[in-house]
């Protein structure tokens, strides 16, 4: 048990060029049209969820209480969500308040540096997306 809840803390690895192999390109392309729809300069993040991630689900079972967050989609076992970023925030602290001091929460400071985020709960780690980097003019 204590392996599992020391693979679980070094989550914070966050890649801006790989993620999960269950979190396919087609899933990423959604994202990107998301952020490429949005009619306003909002400032918006999206959680994908595996259905098989202890702390996605808790990220998940708080966001859907919220009524400013929203299921985009849900593909592959993924839950897709937006939310504001600033609830995304709150959603996230929320979350690592339920946590045991092993669970390393995500760093904010990362997150700022990304315009159009993607947080990716799955494998027991987090990965960040920056989607920006993925528009295409178009």
């Amino acid at each position: 048990m204590n392996r599992l809840l020391d693979k679980l803390s070094v989550s914070q690895e966050i890649t801006a060029s790989s993620w999960p192999e269950k979190f396919s390109t087609e899933c990423l392309e959604r994202c990107v049209d998301v952020f490429r729809g949005l009619k306003t300069d909002a400032q918006m993040m999206i959680l994908a969820i595996d259905s098989q991630d202890y702390v996605g689900m808790l990220v998940h079972e708080f966001a859907k209480t919220n009524p400013e967050t929203q299921e985009i989609f849900s593909d592959q076992g993924f839950k897709v969500l937006g939310a504001p970023r600033l609830i995304g925030r709150r959603i996230l602290a929320l979350t690592y308040s339920f946590l045991s001091m092993d669970f390393v929460p995500f760093e904010e400071s990362t997150l700022d540096s990304c315009n159009k985020p993607v947080l990716i709960f799955s494998e027991s780690s987090t990965f960040l997306i920056d989607c920006e980097s993925h528009l295409l003019p178009g």
